[in-house]
């Protein structure tokens, strides 16, 4: 997956019938994401992704449930 590949799948997930989310919003967005990210050291942004990553596995085991 390329960067813009993922750019374009946040933007396809987050836009719904209320909210129009376009690809150059998001690649805004997580720009700034990455900048900020940036400035933390290596683990601290691994255990920041885990955490992140731990949660969506978590909302989704709760979706599926539904």
């Amino acid at each position: 997956m390329t960067l813009k590949d993922f750019y374009n799948a946040v933007a396809a997930e987050a836009d719904n019938d209320t909210q129009k989310i376009s690809t150059s919003e998001v690649s805004r967005v997580l720009s700034v994401a990455f900048g900020i990210l940036a400035k933390h050291d290596t683990v601290a942004v691994l255990t920041l992704m885990t955490k992140g990553l731990e949660n969506a596995a978590k909302k989704a085991a709760k979706t599926a449930k539904k």
